[in-house]
């Protein structure tokens, strides 16, 4: 029995890289062997990652500063992240559970929701200036609205009973809305 999933592990590997490895030399005789292609040939893109990662091809600027970059970029995602689900977390509890806040926000928010976060991009720009803190924005924008609908949606669809039994057994408005 264990021959059988050896053979079908070592089968299923082989299987799981023929469709990279057929894209490697698809990529490869596109793109090698031509003077103005746009796109230049795995090989390139290999020496250009290995030199950006450890140096030692050609020593610029460049050189040894992809984790100083893959850590800058890390920081602005899950900083724009944390940002939107500490502002639309308490939000939507509170548009979801009070209806003078709903009635109050509501309306705005679903009409920006339907804008894309590229269509942000000049406005932020503008803001921002070209660099992170534009690029924070945008990634806060991509997570609040989706953070936000759903908090709605799970304060909205929370059993009316659950309160009113909380409240039956003393628990305290603030207690109860978190």
């Amino acid at each position: 029995m264990s021959t059988q999933s050896g053979l079908g592990g070592a089968r299923g590997l082989l299987l799981a890289l023929c469709a990279p490895l057929l894209f490697l030399a698809f990529w490869h005789f596109s793109t090698t062997g031509r003077a103005f292609s746009l796109i230049p040939p795995p090989l390139d893109v290999g020496i250009q990652l290995w030199d950006l990662a450890f140096g030692g091809v050609w020593d610029d600027l460049y050189s040894r500063t992809l984790l100083e970059h893959a850590v800058a970029s890390v920081s602005r995602v899950y900083g724009g992240f944390a940002l939107a689900a500490a502002l639309a977390l308490p939000l939507g509890m509170m548009i979801g559970r009070i209806w003078l806040v709903r009635a109050l926000l509501d309306p705005t928010l679903q009409l920006m929701r339907p804008i894309p976060v590229t269509a942000w991009l000049p406005l932020a720009m503008i803001v921002f200036g070209i660099g992170p803190r534009s690029a924070f924005f945008l990634v806060f924008l991509g997570a609040f609205y989706p953070i936000l609908v759903n908090t709605i949606f799970g304060v909205r669809n929370v059993e009316p009973r659950l309160f009113e039994a909380a409240r039956m057994l003393g628990t305290s408005p603030s207690a109860l809305f978190w």
